[in-house]
């Protein structure tokens, strides 16, 4: 899978020919259109699905659909599915002809659901999970569990017909990607046991699959040096062959011309490295999650926190850059799509539950008692409070003052789990929560204290400054440092001393032994608190020896192992991506000028953002190519100079104004 392609780059544009008058007069536009876009709507639209969304009336569009909160809809046979959030809703709705496959408000079941599937008759297919120690991955047909997987196993449904089902199962072992057949009996029941290997991908990462005529083409990531790569695994052969492997990215680009017919459309992305940054957070946000329909989420399996957090921060930040106000009223209607599924909308209530809260109910034991986890409220008053600056005064003089009312609420709300014995928050006692009583771990503190440092300002509270600043510092008081760079640990250094039934500590956990010689942090975590710890005061000792720490990570290429300190199973999952980016090192830079492994995931997009830099270079080239076995041939270029430049005419989605 090292093999290059050996199409043929045709030239893009013959020169670069920009005046001092054409320069002037294209700043002066783009102020004036600033200006008069913050009063205007914009409808965006994906050239490849046809969905479009309007920013003033929240409505999605695809076929014949028209709705908020819409995702997707797609169309087989005579069968329509339709996949879109309702307010409130944990997870998202699925309807098959108007009639519900999966309800986004069934508490009986928490799980979430990815690669669903039709047939012609009806008949379909996905792929569920849950969190937890003892939970599975479950292939589900028409109801019912035809095979599983350990959880975190990563697969993907690549097709589904009439004779038989294509998945993608990555071996936790040799982390390979292994294809698999399984056939369909006369009467359409799937045949798990007769399931058979028809290829793998060794050694990369499969970033997307579709099944074709001649194959599988499949979407990889190989080399940092050359990103995302494109191959096709030929049907009846079991190695995949190159198709476009070039030093830029390449993507399958399928919808996006439809005179390619027959062949593998690609686009190939290349130029600045800014403009790369600028191009991956973009396409990423307009592309993915267009309209935010989970903005009106609750918490109940983590969305607010863990997704829609990062993508309304992402938006703000390509606001302040970018400066198309398409981006912030995108950021609006998402901020306010959050503060629409408070504890006190959507009608949850108890004693660990406040009103100005979000409460989830995957971390609770039994899955079905709704808490709300203090690292969940901050991280989604966090990214509130830092999208709100980052719009600027495209932030309502409204919505920043319901922003700081709710992170004030939070504070008073956690104050009865403020112990002043350590100086540290605890989660509280007795709550439906694995790790209740016990000291909150670091990413939780340092969250935390983000949101208690913003609320003491608001709120004209000197000890809570205090506090915060106290937290940092036992923060900063763990660390260990060595060659390359600096170490803590996940919990405090209470946790790890352990305690006796005697001491009360928990109900889940009444004894813990000491721990003489726990893991440092994963690189996962380690990002929340980075994210939080970027915003306070940080020494330039500290900077550095975060930095030295990011560039010895990157030392083991794109799959990186758990712990910051080296150790555990390597993965492309622990690529360091939101938080870290705040401390970025050339390195890191490099490394996100390409698509990387769940490059639309919330922090790998937040992390794009945050590291474009608008006032560098900017130059991007975007060439599609139609490809037949490993010969490939340019059908269209386009060059970007600017941003201006690429959001006005991206081949790959259109914003024009509203009527």
């Amino acid at each position: 899978m090292r093999h290059r392609s050996r199409y043929r780059a045709r030239s893009l544009w013959a020169g670069r020919i920009r005046t001092l008058m054409l320069a002037i007069v294209t700043v002066f536009a783009c102020g004036l259109a600033r200006a008069a876009n913050e009063t205007g709507g914009w409808v965006i639209t994906q050239t490849a699905t046809g969905l479009s969304y309007d920013t003033r009336t929240g409505i999605a569009k695809r076929k014949a659909s028209a709705q908020k909160g819409l995702i997707s809809v797609s169309t087989v046979g005579a069968f329509t599915q339709s996949q879109f959030w309702e307010q409130g809703a944990f997870r998202p709705t699925i309807t098959l002809d108007d009639v519900k496959l999966v309800d986004g408000f069934e508490l009986e079941d928490v799980s979430r659901l990815r690669s669903i599937r039709l047939d012609r008759s009806g008949s379909h297919v996905y792929l569920r999970s849950q969190k937890g120690p003892k939970t599975t991955v479950d292939l589900v047909h028409d109801g019912k569990v035809v095979s599983q997987w350990p959880r975190g196993t990563r697969a993907s449904i690549v097709s589904f017909d009439a004779d038989a089902l294509i998945l993608s199962v990555q071996d936790k072992k040799s982390l390979d990607y292994v294809f698999s057949r399984i056939p369909r009996a006369d009467d359409g029941r799937l045949i798990a046991s007769d399931r058979a290997e028809i290829g793998r991908v060794e050694g990369c990462a499969l970033l997307s699959a579709k099944s074709l005529d001649a194959g599988i083409a499949l979407q990889v990531f190989c080399d940092v040096a050359r990103g995302s790569d494109v191959f096709l695994l030929p049907k009846g052969e079991h190695d995949p062959v190159p198709i476009a492997d070039s030093d830029t990215d390449e993507v399958l680009a399928f919808g996006l011309d439809r005179s390619i017919q027959g062949n593998i459309p690609v686009l190939a992305i290349s130029g600045s490295r800014d403009a790369r940054h600028a191009f991956h957070a973009i396409s990423g946000v307009l592309l993915t999650g267009l309209g935010e329909p989970g903005a009106i989420a609750s918490d109940g399996a983590g969305y607010q926190s863990w997704s829609q957090s990062y993508r309304s921060e992402a938006l703000s930040m390509l606001y302040e850059k970018a400066g198309h106000d398409a981006f912030a009223a995108l950021a609006r209607r998402a901020m306010r799509g959050t503060l629409s599924a408070t504890n006190a909308h959507l009608g949850v209530g108890g004693t660990h539950n406040p009103r100005c809260g979000w409460a989830s109910r995957i971390y609770s034991e039994d899955h079905q008692t709704p808490v709300s986890l203090m690292i969940n409220q901050a991280v989604i008053i966090g990214s509130l409070v830092r999208a709100c600056r980052k719009l600027g005064n495209a932030c309502s003089t409204d919505l920043r003052r319901r922003i700081d009312r709710m992170a004030v609420c939070a504070v008073r709300a956690q104050e009865k789990n403020f112990d002043a014995a350590s100086g540290l928050y605890r989660i509280p006692y007795g709550i439906n929560f694995r790790y209740d009583g016990v000291w909150a771990p670091w990413n939780w503190q340092m969250s935390w204290a983000f949101v208690v440092h913003h609320a003491a300002q608001v709120a004209d509270k000197p000890g809570w400054d205090r506090r915060a600043e106290s937290l940092v510092d036992q923060f900063f008081k763990s660390w260990e440092f060595e060659e390359g760079g600096a170490l803590w640990r996940y919990w405090p250094p209470a946790y790890f001393a352990g305690w006796t039934e005697e001491d009360r500590v928990s109900a889940s956990r009444p004894a813990k032994r000491a721990d003489a010689s726990p893991n440092y942090e994963d690189v996962a975590h380690a990002g929340i608190s980075l994210r939080a710890l970027a915003q306070m005061q940080l020494s330039e000792e500290k900077g550095s020896a975060v930095r030295k720490r990011l560039d010895t990570l990157l030392q083991s290429g794109f799959m990186l192992p758990m712990f910051i300190d080296g150790a555990g199973a390597s993965s492309p999952r622990w690529f360091p991506a939101a938080g870290w980016d705040a401390f970025a090192t050339e390195d890191l830079r490099d490394r996100f000028a390409s698509l990387l492994p769940s490059a639309v995931s919330g922090d790998r997009l937040l992390a794009y953002a945050n590291l474009y830099r608008p006032e560098e270079q900017f130059d991007l080239d975007l060439a599609l190519l139609s490809c037949e076995g490993s010969a490939c041939e340019q059908v269209k270029t386009w060059r970007f100079e600017s941003v201006d430049d690429y959001l006005r005419t991206s081949p790959l989605f259109s914003i024009v104004r509203a009527d």
